[in-house]
């Protein structure tokens, strides 16, 4: 192997050719008095993140608000692919809250998934928490979850069990630990775009 790459390495250098310097002159104008099109306003976003301790406070949502923000991406981008399952209580917002902070601005959002870290069973139940319907039976089945140190096999269960969690109002005592996913909220957020 290492032959063949030192190989390659070499008929790669070899066929880059060096690029003369030199400057070309351009000329652009711009008409600020005609509109071509509208922006989308989904390209107006912000990104949330597990770790923003701000991100519902009232000066965070004085901000957003005053700018206009029409769209959210959560997760925090890459950072989902790394450490971040949306079933692990381990950060500042949940995704609930997240979810929640979408919605209360009636605001396009945009779920980043966990392709690093996280696996395709771990990406649909996600789904279904979000979007899905307690009453389905739908099973999503095992798939794998990095725990910072090791992979491990989780059974992701049905759709109906994530949409139920999203339903549920909080237990006293929290005897599960996962009052974190329990939202009182029975309708599904119905977000369209996903991130990976």
């Amino acid at each position: 192997m290492r032959h063949v790459r030192s190989k390659r390495s070499a008929v790669l250098q070899n066929a880059i050719e060096s690029l003369e310097s030199r400057y070309l002159l351009a000329s652009v104008t711009v008409n600020v008095g005609t509109a071509i099109r509208n922006v989308e306003t989904k390209l107006l976003a912000v990104n949330s993140a597990p770790w923003d301790g701000q991100m519902s406070s009232a000066t965070t949502n004085t901000l957003i608000n005053a700018i206009g923000i029409n769209a959210v991406r959560t997760g925090g981008g890459s950072y989902v692919d790394d450490t971040w399952h949306f079933n692990v209580n381990n950060q500042n917002q949940t995704m609930g809250q997240q979810a929640n902070f979408i919605a209360s601005r009636n605001a396009v959002g945009m779920i980043t998934v966990n392709y690093g870290s996280g696996s395709p069973q771990e990406s649909a139940a996600l789904l279904a928490y979000l979007n899905g319907d307690a009453s389905s039976t739908v099973t999503i089945g095992m798939g794998e979850q990095w725990n910072g140190s090791a992979w491990v096999d989780v059974d992701w269960k049905t759709v109906g069990y994530w949409a139920s969690l999203r339903a549920a109002p909080t237990v006293s005592g929290n005897p599960d630990g996962l009052n974190f996913l329990r939202l009182n909220r029975a309708a599904p957020y119905n977000f369209h775009y996903w991130d990976i």
